[in-house]
């Protein structure tokens, strides 16, 4: 349980929001929302899928009222982006898959 917070902020989150992340290698998806819902300062945040945790990329939390709508974002397609083959390169190709 987090304490309230008085930020004003804090206070726009809890009345319901979408925080997308940059979840990095390492932690899993469930230990970033939890990581999320204490920087928050809120008491309810849930994750939409599951990144492994050997992997980096967008997580979606949803983050009070709004984590009833979370079902919805399981809707959209999904991608994947890779490099391509010039290791140079800063350009990512996306990879759509549903």
């Amino acid at each position: 349980m987090t304490a309230p917070s008085t930020d004003p902020i804090a206070g726009r989150f809890a009345a319901g929001a979408f925080v997308l992340l940059d979840k990095p290698r390492g932690p899993s998806s469930h230990q970033v929302t939890a990581w999320a819902r204490n920087l928050l300062g809120v008491e309810v945040a849930g994750h939409a899928g599951t990144l492994d945790p050997n992997v980096s990329g967008l997580l979606w939390v949803g983050v009070g009222p709004a984590l009833k709508l979370l079902p919805l974002v399981h809707r959209l397609p999904k991608w994947q982006g890779r490099r391509d083959s010039n290791p140079h390169s800063r350009f990512w190709r996306p990879m759509v898959y549903r």
